[in-house]
């Protein structure tokens, strides 16, 4: 589904509910968003 807004829109436009803010991936971000082996590095179960 982000490839195809990438494809459409050229960045994908993400809000997030949490604290409010407003983020802009493009495709480079999402390639690495969802690549296989994208985990975090510091231990956490959490990318906010």
């Amino acid at each position: 589904e982000a490839d195809g807004i990438i494809e459409e829109q050229g960045s994908v436009d993400v809000s997030c509910e949490f604290c409010g803010r407003e983020y802009t991936f493009d495709a480079v971000d999402v390639e690495a968003l969802f690549a296989a082996d994208a985990s975090p590095t510091d231990g956490s179960h959490s990318t906010h």
